[in-house]
């Protein structure tokens, strides 16, 4: 299981990706005090993993107030 931490693409919130042994992940958005939102979640390969932070980042980066 591996941790990608981005603290740069919302402001205040932490953009964590979890990947686990068999390639899923889940990438969530959390605040410095814990609370956790579950954006996206995966049941494929790493590579579709990558693609899927990928996807998520540039969403955020779009869309954020």
């Amino acid at each position: 299981m591996r941790h990608k931490d981005d603290t740069e693409t919302v402001p205040g919130r932490i953009l964590r990706q979890t990947v686990y042994d068999h390639g899923g992940s889940r990438i969530s958005l959390e605040t410095p005090g814990g609370t956790r939102d579950l954006i996206a979640e995966s049941y494929t390969d790493e590579n579709f993993a990558d693609a899927l932070l990928s996807f998520v980042t540039q969403w955020l980066l779009t869309h954020r107030t």
